[in-house]
Parts: structure tokens; C-alpha cells; sequence
């Protein structure tokens, strides 16, 4: 694995929950701008390199299939967090174990990918896009972990375990690669299904409110930007 990944990964998790404590937010206001961010981009590099690169080097039938499960399997994951990546604080200030639990998986499944064997471009586009999309959710999920009322040392336990299990996941996706090739095309396809439903559900997330919507176009030209000068 590389190590460099593995520390931004790390980091990724561990800077922004630092800043919460540090400047005492309690408010997830601005945090949707970020999202529609990362979702932009995630969106975009599935577009122009994860679908492309798939179909390039796959030589499985019915890969759709794979994508769809993807998709579905991130509703699933969603269910079970209770949207806590897409809503603001409105009702309990709880977080459940079904929650953690739903987010540590995703978080191992998207790093699949990375150690997989992708081209070393998408890599790098892929881990960017990961680490920008985990900045909110690590936010979002200090100020929950937070305004629950549980103990310091099990939020920092609880956001520590978070911060290693994208890392884990290159890891599995590295024993797939050299010890499963045959199934390196159906994991990448189900991880693209998965960045469908979580950029497309960014994006298109509907409010009523002018102000919201002129920060999201905002929010995409900004995502769009990233990505062209990434290219």
C-alpha cells in the first residue's frame, strides 16, 4: 500500500474532527456546500475515468449488473446511517451503532478500489475525490458524536476507527487483486455503482430555499473547476 495514501487518508479524518473541537462548531450549516463539492467531483471522475477504465479492460458480462448492485447497496448503507452525511441536526441528537457501523463499511468499500489496481491517474483522482468527500462526513459526524453526550475518549476512539477504515479497505482490495484477480472488475463496478447513488443524491438533493440553490450552482462550477484543472 502506499504509505502516502494511507496519511492523507488518516489525516483526512483526524484534521477535521480537530477543527470542530478546536473551534467549537455545533452547527452543520455550510456543510452541504462542501458535499455538493465533493459530489461534483466524485461524479465526474466516475464519469471520465472509473466507467471508462472498467469497460476498457472488462471482459465480464452483465458488469451493469454489479453497477446496479452498488447502487442499491449504498441505499441500503444509507438507510441504515439515517442520511446522517446528507441532513442537518433536526431531531435526535443520536448517534447509533447501526449508524457507525454503516459508515465504517462504507468507508472500507470505497477504499476498495484504490487497491485494486487502477491506473495510476484514476488513482489519484479517486483518492482526492475520497478525501473531499470525507471532510463534511467527518465534520458532520464530530458534531453528532458530540452533541450525544458521550464520553471524549469514545469520539476519538469512534472517529480513530473511522480514519482506518478506508486504509483497511485498500488493503482487502490489495489481498482481491493478487489473491482473486477474477473478481477486480466486479468490485471497482459495484464501488462506481456506489459513487452514482452517493454524487447524484448530492446533487440533486431538492430545496426550496433560493439562497441554498444559488450556493449549490456555486458548489458545482467550484467541483467542476477541480476536476478541469485535475485533468
Amino acid at each position: 500500500m502506499n504509505a502516502i495514501t494511507i496519511i492523507l487518508l488518516i489525516f483526512s479524518v483526524l484534521l477535521p474532527a480537530f477543527f470542530v473541537e478546536l473551534l467549537n462548531t455545533r452547527k452543520t450549516k455550510n456543510i452541504q456546500f462542501l458535499l455538493t463539492i465533493s459530489g461534483v467531483y466524485l461524479l465526474s471522475i466516475t464519469a471520465l475515468y472509473l466507467l471508462p477504465e472498467l469497460f476498457k479492460y472488462n471482459i465480464i458480462e452483465n458488469i451493469g449488473f454489479y453497477i446496479l448492485l452498488g447502487f442499491f447497496a449504498q441505499l441500503i448503507l444509507e438507510y441504515f446511517s439515517k442520511g446522517i452525511k446528507h441532513k442537518r441536526l433536526q431531531q435526535k441528537n443520536i448517534v447509533s451503532k447501526s449508524v457507525l457501523i454503516s459508515l465504517y463499511l462504507h468507508a472500507v468499500i470505497e477504499g476498495l478500489p484504490l487497491g485494486c489496481g487502477l491506473e495510476k491517474h484514476t488513482y489519484n483522482m479517486l483518492m482526492y475525490g475520497i478525501i473531499l468527500h470525507k471532510v463534511p462526513i467527518t465534520v458532520i459526524m464530530m458534531i453528532f458524536l458530540i452533541k450525544s453526550n458521550i464520553k471524549k475518549k469514545y469520539i476519538y476512539l469512534s472517529l480513530f476507527m473511522f480514519a482506518l477504515m478506508t486504509p483497511l479497505g485498500i488493503y482487502i482490495g490489495n489481498f482481491f487483486k493478487t489473491s482473486y484477480t477474477s473478481f477486480q472488475d466486479q468490485i471497482i463496478a459495484i464501488i462506481i455503482g456506489m459513487l452514482l447513488y452517493l454524487s447524484t443524491k448530492t446533487l440533486f438533493e431538492s430545496s426550496n430555499n433560493t439562497k441554498f440553490n444559488l450556493e449549490k450552482v456555486l458548489a458545482i462550477i467550484i467541483g467542476f473547476f477541480l476536476v478541469l484543472i485535475s485533468l
